[in-house]
């Protein structure tokens, strides 16, 4: 019972802080870019990275946990890193 608490509460607490650290790592970008064009490819990318992951751990039919949870922003942060350095050196 414990453990089906925690799953919820993690996968409620994802949900209710993912759309603003979206919102605010968009604005970042934005600003250190000073291009729409640029962030959205960023956004797009992560995006895009971010819906492979949950869509794998959905077609393999197992259920988001505490650990499973915390994935899309990681994945998020991770894929915005990546694609800052991509942009950065193409606009170079």
């Amino acid at each position: 019972v414990l453990n089906v608490d925690l799953d919820s509460a993690s996968q409620f607490g994802a949900a209710y802080t993912l759309p603003p650290a979206i919102l605010l790592s968009l604005l970042v970008l934005a600003w250190l870019f000073r291009s729409w064009r640029a962030m959205a490819v960023a956004a797009i990318c992560a995006l895009l990275a971010v819906m492979a992951a949950m869509g794998l751990i959905g077609w393999s039919g197992r259920p988001l946990t505490m650990v499973t949870s915390a994935l899309p922003p990681l994945i998020w942060v991770l894929a915005l890193a990546s694609i800052t350095h991509f942009i950065t050196r193409y606009r170079r």
